[in-house]
């Protein structure tokens, strides 16, 4: 298992031609995050931080319990969630009008605000059991058929 550190909420898997992924993201409050956290760190599962912001990993330093620190970095690499893997999603609310990278001091005002959320997200297998395209454009009478 690993579990992926993000600082946005992404389609993380690559994509094959007639690939299908379906996610599942819920939010949580820090404290489940951290609970969350912690009880992957404790079962050895493979921590992968995928942050893209310097100030960001920073942030989740200052807000983390000192033995969860050492699993965040900054990094800007890909990820492909595969099954049994997990991710944490550190992320503010608050949409920028260009792409910018926000300060240290701005996450501080964003957190005391109540404008970041926690998310998890995690990838649901065998997809094609629970999405059908089909379903959404046709008819009320033929869905019940998919």
């Amino acid at each position: 298992m690993k579990l992926y550190l993000l600082n946005a909420l992404i389609t993380p898997f690559e994509v094959e031609e007639n690939e299908m992924a379906v996610f599942v993201v819920q939010k949580l409050s820090k404290e489940k995050f951290i609970e969350i956290f912690q009880l992957a760190v404790e079962s050895k599962a493979e921590v992968i931080s995928s942050i893209g912001h310097q100030s960001t990993a920073e942030f989740l330093k200052q807000i983390l319990p000192d033995n969860l620190k050492k699993f965040v970095s900054h990094q800007r690499i890909g990820i492909s969630i595969e099954e049994g893997d997990l991710a944490l999603i550190f992320r503010i609310t608050e949409r920028a009008e260009k792409i910018q990278e926000w300060t240290l001091d701005d996450l501080q005002d964003f957190y005391s605000q109540g404008k970041i959320e926690f998310l998890t997200l995690s990838r649901v297998y065998m997809p094609e059991m629970v999405f059908n395209p089909a379903n959404f454009f046709s008819e009320k009478e033929d869905r019940n058929e998919c």
